[in-house]
């Protein structure tokens, strides 16, 4: 038992120090916030349309920030996943 413990607890060490950076997250890519766009036609909630936000940024262009809007009209936003 004693044995087990000591090697999960050693994993859970070496995985907690090596796992911290997100590889997948470009080094230029800038401080993202949380964003929830909720689009109406006619009053109405607009279900299934497409929402692309455009960086006026040019060194930020090339980070687009996409979603499709659901049945409330609601689109959550992200960039690259994140």
């Amino acid at each position: 038992m004693f044995r087990i413990l000591f090697s999960l607890t050693l994993f859970c060490t070496l995985f907690s120090v090596s796992g911290c950076k997100d590889s997948s997250r470009p080094e230029d890519l800038p401080k993202l916030f949380p964003c929830v766009i909720t689009i109406t036609q006619e009053g109405k909630p607009l279900e299934e349309a497409s929402v692309e936000l455009v960086a006026t940024d040019q060194n930020n262009a090339k980070y687009k920030s996409l979603s499709i809007t659901d049945a409330e009209g609601r689109a959550v936003m992200s960039t690259l996943r994140v």
